[in-house]
């Protein structure tokens, strides 16, 4: 089984994390994923040690990495998650793409954050000529969602 972890941030700005791994986390005010941009996360020395442990790692990413991977699971999967959420399967994507992550791997990406915590970033990646208003009854949205099938 491998352990994908990740140490992310926009624009690579994203090390403090030292090659040893030691604890010495960062935040980042650039990143669109505002979870991560509050840095020093809680279960830091937990994630770490499991890293260690299950031969894990961390990496950083590019916003437009984790917007793909946010729009992917919304398109494909059905799964509307926040951008920090869809870092993992950013993650996950890059390395089976890059064969860090062998073919035939167990992965697992946990997305906890829905995509309501921060709705702007996905109305951005929308095509606005594709974008429906409707007033908030049920009938309106029933008819709305019934139209598009």
């Amino acid at each position: 089984m491998i352990s994908a972890g990740f140490f992310f941030s926009s624009r690579r700005r994203h090390t403090r994390l030292r090659r040893d791994w030691s604890s010495d986390v960062c935040s980042s005010d650039l990143t669109i994923a505002t979870a991560i941009r509050i840095g020093n996360p809680q279960s830091w020395d937990q994630a770490l040690k499991l890293s260690k442990e299950s031969n894990g790692w961390f990496d950083a990413f590019a916003d437009k990495e984790i917007l793909a991977a946010q729009k992917m699971l919304t398109e494909k999967e059905g799964v509307f998650c926040e951008p920090a959420s869809a870092t993992s399967v950013a993650g996950a994507m890059r390395d089976i793409k890059l064969g860090k992550i062998p073919e035939g791997s167990s992965v697992v990406c946990t997305l906890t954050g829905h995509g309501l915590k921060d709705p702007d970033s996905a109305i951005a990646q929308c095509d606005q000529s594709a974008m429906i208003n409707v007033n908030p009854t049920l009938e309106e949205v029933k008819k709305a969602i019934l139209d598009q099938m």
